[in-house]
């Protein structure tokens, strides 16, 4: 496991890293605000596996399961 910071907008730069790096999974935690589908998801990890060409695994919070 690897992780890794930089600026700019989280979405575009994880999907960039992402392909530069060839990941075989992008792993992302989910948040609970907001309407359902972003209740179940969160905002950034919804739009990881919406425009994600790899694999994307979003992890509950503890006690969303």
């Amino acid at each position: 496991v690897d992780t890794h910071t930089r600026p700019g907008k989280v979405v575009p730069g994880v999907l960039m890293f992402a392909e530069e790096h060839q990941a075989d999974l992008i792993l992302v935690g989910a948040s609970k605000r907001g309407p359902v589908a972003k209740r179940l998801l969160g905002d950034v990890s919804l739009e990881l596996v919406r425009r994600s060409r790899r694999p994307v695994m979003v992890i509950a919070p503890p006690g969303d399961v």
